[in-house]
């Protein structure tokens, strides 16, 4: 089986705690990524996440979590269910001739198949 959200959070807030066995509190965790200082960022969203098995991040909180807890943030995103990141995607240069009316068609499509996937995922 799969390693779901809490579980990688949880192993790691193990691995990273004191010398005493001790895991990292729920406080560390958040304290790790910033704190109040990184918008999005919340004790709650941590606490959520280590005790009731929250999924449902997105890109700022999936790289603040990889932060604090000093993981590549592809782990994260496969441990949330997510899609992994590939990198800026850029459009040849044969793009630069869309109207913005094609422009806007083509992040529509975009946005389409990324719902479907959420969607897909549960």
């Amino acid at each position: 089986m799969d390693e779901t959200l809490q579980d990688l959070v949880q192993r790691r807030m193990a691995e990273l705690g004191n010398v005493n066995g001790k895991p990292l509190s729920v406080k560390q965790v958040w304290e790790r990524g910033g704190g109040g200082e990184a918008g999005e960022w919340s004790y709650e969203t941590v606490r959520k996440i280590v005790h009731f098995g929250h999924q449902a991040i997105g890109d700022k909180i999936a790289d603040t979590l990889a932060t604090a807890l000093d993981l590549p943030v592809s782990d994260v995103l496969r441990a949330a269910g997510q899609r992994p990141r590939l990198g800026r995607f850029v459009l040849p240069k044969r793009a630069d001739r869309l109207t913005q009316s094609e422009r806007v068609a083509v992040l529509t499509v975009i946005d389409a198949i990324l719902a479907a996937d959420k969607e897909e995922r549960g």
